[in-house]
């Protein structure tokens, strides 16, 4: 169940819209001089309709992320690449329990017949803790899916940047490199096809529903755990393609059979969400919650090296990230 709508938080597509505007201009004709105004009154329009302000308050110097995009996309990292506390996920099993009860309560009125109270009054005593305990759990769904979708979407447009660039400059006669930035072009298109944008606003409505909440949020997981597992199989085919037309040397391990997603098996957790009423979920999701945090940060030391490249960084000219001891598993 795919949504196309975008959250309210630091937008990846406006970021992108002012990028794709900019580079247009400049790649299409390169003897025209482009007034800056233009380039200022479409970055501020995408700023206006899809950023808060204080976003660029750690992002620097804005004339100078105009002109280069790539250090732009590498700076809201912490913003798109970011750890959450799984800790919300316990309300999942006080909200379980509170479900259980209500039903309890409707078929036998155990506290009913105890306290000598209307039934509609026992089942309020229930149902509505039960309801305000999924809150929280909503929330944390919500996070989950948007920050999918965040990184999916940088992580798209930084490639493209690079891509593009390393084009430009590529000398036509070198058919190793141009053949390396050819398959990454056509990798990339691949994987704007497949990474389409889930709504984290409905997932997040969809699992305070009583009782179907569980399989809606188990369901969710499972999506958003199939979609990492197969963006990082194409995002570091991409990357090491990338390496390629900058002449990196790339290890003999090809990195799409490395893993370093912590995704579980989604198919076997579903089914044991169902088979316990939603109770394992809550496992599910607090693993979810944490599950990304080893793939940022190799994708980020990945990013460093080939931002150093591009910008003619000698320091990162000689190793590949792959086979780099700098990153741990």
């Amino acid at each position: 169940m795919d949504d196309r709508r975008h959250s309210d938080r630091p937008s990846i597509a406006c970021l992108g819209w002012s990028f794709n505007a900019s580079t247009l201009l400049s790649s299409a004709a390169p003897g025209i001089i482009v007034h800056t105004s233009t380039i200022r009154t479409i970055d501020a329009k995408a700023r206006t309709c899809c950023l808060r302000a204080s976003t660029f308050e750690h992002l620097g110097d804005l004339t100078q992320q105009e002109q280069d995009p790539i250090t732009r996309l590498v700076a809201l990292r912490p913003y798109t690449d970011h750890p959450l506390l799984g800790s919300s996920s316990l309300w999942t099993l006080v909200s379980w329990t509170l479900w259980t009860l209500y039903l309890v309560e409707w078929r036998m009125q155990f506290l009913s017949n105890l306290t000598g109270l209307s039934q509609d009054i026992t089942l309020g005593v229930f149902g509505l803790p039960g309801f305000l305990g999924t809150v929280p759990v909503a929330y944390l769904v919500f996070l989950v899916v948007n920050r999918r979708n965040e990184h999916f979407r940088r992580s798209e447009l930084l490639l493209s940047a690079a891509v593009s660039q390393l084009k430009m400059v590529a000398n036509p006669t070198d058919t190793t490199r141009v053949y390396a930035l050819n398959t990454a072009e056509r990798d990339l298109s691949g994987m704007s096809f497949d990474e389409k944008e889930r709504s984290a606003y409905l997932w997040g409505l969809l699992t305070m529903v009583p009782y179907l909440g569980g399989f809606f949020l188990a369901y969710a997981l499972y999506r958003v755990d199939r979609d990492f597992g197969k963006h990082e199989f194409q995002e570091f085919s991409v990357i090491e393609e990338i390496q390629r037309g900058l002449g990196l040397p790339v290890s003999p391990i090809a990195s799409q059979f490395r893993r370093w997603y912590r995704g579980r098996n989604a198919a076997l957790f579903f089914f044991l969400c169902i088979a316990t009423a939603g109770l394992f979920s809550a496992y599910w999701l607090y693993t979810s919650a944490h599950a990304p945090e080893a793939h940022f940060q190799v994708q980020s030391h990945l990013e460093d090296e080939v931002q150093g490249m591009l910008q003619g960084s000698p320091r990162l000219a000689s190793t590949s990230s792959f086979g780099s001891s700098a990153i741990v598993r």
